[in-house]
């Protein structure tokens, strides 16, 4: 009985130490590699606050927040990520990407209009508000 407690607590501090080990990063993309599902980013060290680069990987399970896929990434867009370090200096592994700023060559106008879907003008089609009534 005494194993069982031991090998269950064991197994329960081995699943909560790798969700600890996520860390919440936020900093500019510097490239994207579509090909390889990967990116660089920039971020100052929240210890010494020197900034440092990072190379991160994205699964075919990441989740996206205000990007549609990581080739809408762009250099010098502000995101922030959920990931853990594979390695103590290796390679990143990101479960959620999110879009925090978008690049900053957008002009004003173009960030209002994504961040408002209702200021887009475009006409709606014909066909969007059924048939036309006889007069």
């Amino acid at each position: 009985m005494r194993i069982w407690i031991l090998g269950s607590t064991l197994l329960a501090a081995l699943f909560l130490s790798s969700a600890v080990l996520a860390e919440l990063i936020e900093g500019e993309v510097v490239s994207v590699d579509t090909n390889t599902s990967s990116f660089r980013l920039i971020r100052n060290n929240p210890i010494n606050g020197a900034q440092e680069k990072l190379n991160v990987l994205a699964g075919p399970t990441t989740k996206y927040r205000g990007v549609v896929y990581l080739g809408e990434l762009q250099s010098g867009t502000i995101i922030r990520i959920d990931a853990r370090q594979t390695e103590p200096r290796g390679s990143w592994v990101t479960n959620l990407i999110e879009s925090v700023e978008s690049r900053p060559d957008k002009t004003e106008e173009e960030k209002e209009s994504a961040n408002n879907p209702a200021s887009v003008s475009s006409p709606a089609p014909p066909y969007a508000y059924g048939p036309i009534p006889k007069s």
